[in-house]
């Protein structure tokens, strides 16, 4: 099992990327088995870190059930370091294929970690991944209390 956090704040961007993906949330991670988050940020590129840090605004928790999570957990940490996919992240909206394999946006990291387990995360085929996507998936179930 894997845990996804989906998040969102009011900054500009946050907002952009909500409209133009017709999402309630701008942003995910993944939780590893120790406690730390992995996932693509902007400016920053794919880096894991404390949640402590980053974690101020509203967020939910979903679990993808019938992962290895140390398979997942191990591609992400391969990408640690990558760029972020701004090029991906604009074509959203646009509908264009600007997807890079050496640089990453966090929907389409989570994707591609899960889909190197063989379970494809989203029934689409698409790079342009969105957080809601990724909500939307009947693998992504809410975690119960």
């Amino acid at each position: 099992m894997i845990k996804i956090l989906l998040s969102t704040n009011n900054k500009l961007g946050s907002r952009l990327i909500r409209l133009g993906t017709w999402s309630k949330y701008s942003h995910c991670d993944v939780f590893t088995e120790d406690g730390s988050i992995i996932g693509a940020v902007p400016f920053k590129g794919v880096i894991e870190y404390d949640p402590t840090e980053r974690l101020t605004d509203r967020h939910e928790v979903r679990i993808v059930n019938n992962v290895d999570a140390v398979q997942v957990v191990s591609a992400l940490r391969s990408q640690v370091g990558r760029a972020y996919d701004w090029s991906g992240v604009i074509s959203i909206p646009i509908h264009r294929d600007w997807h890079s394999r050496d640089k990453w946006f966090c929907s389409e990291l989570i994707a591609w970690a899960v889909e190197r387990t063989g379970i494809q995360i989203i029934r689409k085929q698409s790079n342009r991944i969105t957080p809601q996507d990724l909500l939307d998936s009947p693998l992504v179930l809410p975690l119960k209390d």
